[in-house]
């Protein structure tokens, strides 16, 4: 396994200490990325690469709005009902 410095959290005397602090990474092997590029018959490369669909971006985009707006106009009209009752 690889093992890589984690930094500091804090220089106000909060948090780790001083020493060194190390994590381990869990990233596949060399190896583990030719057999799954491999078995899905693309160049390992691809793996790593994501195409950006600027339409389906869109769609998340105003799904996330419309949940948000209805939330909040729920929780609004919820309020007031309970306010007049």
């Amino acid at each position: 396994m690889r093992m890589r410095k984690a930094g500091r959290r804090s220089s106000s005397g909060k948090g780790w200490s001083d020493s060194q602090l190390y994590e381990t990474t869990r990233f596949p092997s060399f190896d583990m990325i030719q057999r799954l590029a491999s078995a899905l018959d693309i160049d390992p490369t691809e793996l790593f690469r994501k195409e950006i669909n600027p339409e389906e971006s869109m769609k998340n985009a105003q799904k996330i709005a419309y949940n948000d707006v209805n939330k909040a106009l729920t929780d609004f009209i919820s309020t007031k009902l309970q306010e007049l009752s």
